[in-house]
């Protein structure tokens, strides 16, 4: 599942115009996160323009198949990481490797 997210994530910032990333991503919100998170994420990024989702960490994953989703010592924590290319205007970007803690919280509907 945490892999999907962040494929779909990714696509959305890679692919998709500017005028549509909130939408998509409000999408993939509503998908993935609990409504309350959605809600959360989706007024960020409207007033604030800040992706909550993906904390602002480059979000295009280069190679896809960089991504890995490994389980950390702590229980529901997760480590994401990937290979990215950081926009800074330039042709080419800056090569950055990303790495997320997560922490995944069940509800009381059994839902995460």
């Amino acid at each position: 599942m945490l892999k999907d997210f962040y494929r779909a994530v990714s696509y959305v910032w890679t692919f998709e115009p500017p005028e549509s990333i909130g939408k998509k991503l409000d999408s993939l919100a509503r998908k993935y996160c609990t409504q309350e998170l959605r809600l959360k994420a989706k007024k960020i990024y409207e007033t604030q323009g800040f992706d909550l989702l993906t904390n602002e960490n480059p979000y295009k994953i280069v190679p896809p198949e960089s991504l890995t989703v490994t389980t950390a010592i702590h229980p529901n924590t997760y480590i994401i990481s990937y290979k990215s290319v950081y926009d800074d205007g330039s042709d080419k970007g800056i090569p950055t490797n990303v790495t997320v803690h997560l922490t995944v919280n069940k509800c009381k509907d059994g839902s995460e």
